[in-house]
């Protein structure tokens, strides 16, 4: 049986940043996993904190929606 990791305070802020950014943004979780090249199933585990975003998911994110990096780490 796998141990789940827990999601910190930090990737949970995180979390809170690209949750903001996908409500702006107007994705569903469909579409960004599309754009990310990722399936439905990761990107909804991410958005609803069951997983951390992972430092290249991040990067696909501001790459996908023009950000700096920093946006995503406001508040850490």
């Amino acid at each position: 049986m796998r141990t789940r990791i827990e999601v910190s305070d930090w990737e949970q802020q995180v979390n809170r940043n690209i949750l903001k950014q996908i409500g702006l943004h107007n994705e569903t979780s469909e579409a960004l996993a599309r754009k990310m090249h990722r399936s439905g199933t990761y990107v909804r585990n991410r958005r609803e904190g069951k997983n951390a975003w992972s430092i290249a998911d991040v990067e696909a994110l501001s790459k996908i929606w023009g950000l700096p990096l920093q946006a995503f780490f406001e508040g850490c």
